[in-house]
């Protein structure tokens, strides 16, 4: 195996630690300059993590290109467990927002500070992207090919109404995957989320020609497509995935309900199951005596 078979790892291992060093830095700047957990923070915060994790979305294209999906599944793993320890529970995704929204968690103001900030970091994540391969397109081979290549290069596998049906479905599955694993032990909310997700996103590039899943990451690599640009794909990438999203968290939660309902009755069951017994013990105590 020559040296030249790992390039595009070698390249693209770096840039996303480069990229997330840089965030890095930023965030720090941002705790430093701004008080926080107010809105400029908040604001700035999601900005910098949705830039972030765009940029990265498309350097995942010379993952896929020279390592196929399967090294697109470990690449998306291992990004988002490394997000899920420095991006301090900002993932640049809007949806779980939206669900607190709608349940009136927060405030509609604080929501469109988050939607402002992520939508403008998922804006510049191409600039980002291909300014970061012009300039670095000299030490990297991967990075001169990836320059002036075409970003579209891909084939949706059913007509775009269906997509929409298809990713609807695939956040209303993942919400409640996420909500299974997110109260359980601290291990399963870092590393089996991130599986599921990376999962999630590779089946939805075999068997349906593009990864959605995230209204933010979707606009970034997608809007600028030809026939991705207009309000069908709002319709697919947000509402679609926004709609599915929240009847997953509605399911969910109804199961969460249930199970709990459930658990109670048996509880109870047990304790008056105890409380007969000792009164039979005592009626039996009184009758030896």
């Amino acid at each position: 195996m020559s040296l030249a078979q790992f390039e595009p790892l070698i390249c693209a291992a770096s840039t996303y630690f480069g990229v997330f060093a840089l965030a890095h830095v930023a965030k720090i700047g941002i705790d430093r300059t701004l008080k926080r957990h107010t809105r400029p923070h908040t604001f700035a915060l999601e900005f910098i993590t949705a830039l972030q994790m765009c940029v990265c979305v498309y350097e995942n294209g010379i993952i896929i290109g020279n390592y196929g999906l399967p090294g697109f599944f470990i690449a998306v793993t291992l990004l988002l467990i490394a997000a899920g320890f420095t991006n301090r529970g900002h993932f640049g995704n809007i949806l779980s927002h939206v669900e607190s929204l709608l349940k009136g968690n927060v405030a509609i103001i604080d929501f469109a500070v988050v939607l402002a900030g992520q939508f403008l970091g998922s804006a510049l994540a191409l600039k980002a992207a291909t300014g970061l391969w012009y300039y670095t397109a000299g030490l990297s081979a991967s990075h001169s090919r990836a320059v002036g290549a075409n970003l579209c290069g891909f084939q949706l596998l059913f007509p775009l109404n269906m997509v929409m049906l298809l990713e609807a479905g695939a956040c209303f599955v993942l919400r409640i995957l996420i909500g299974a694993f997110a109260a359980k032990t601290t291990f399963r909310r870092r590393y089996i989320i991130p599986v599921l997700v990376a999962a999630h996103l590779a089946a939805a590039i075999k068997y349906i020609g593009v990864a959605g899943l995230n209204p933010m990451t979707a606009y970034a690599r997608l809007a600028m497509c030809p026939g991705m640009n207009d309000a069908h794909f709002f319709f697919t990438y947000w509402v679609g995935a926004a709609v599915g999203w929240l009847m997953g968290a509605h399911v969910q939660q109804g199961v969460e309900g249930w199970l709990q309902g459930r658990s109670k009755a048996r509880r109870a069951a047990a304790e008056e199951k105890q409380r007969e017994a000792k009164r039979e013990a005592k009626k039996n105590e009184k009758k030896r005596k």
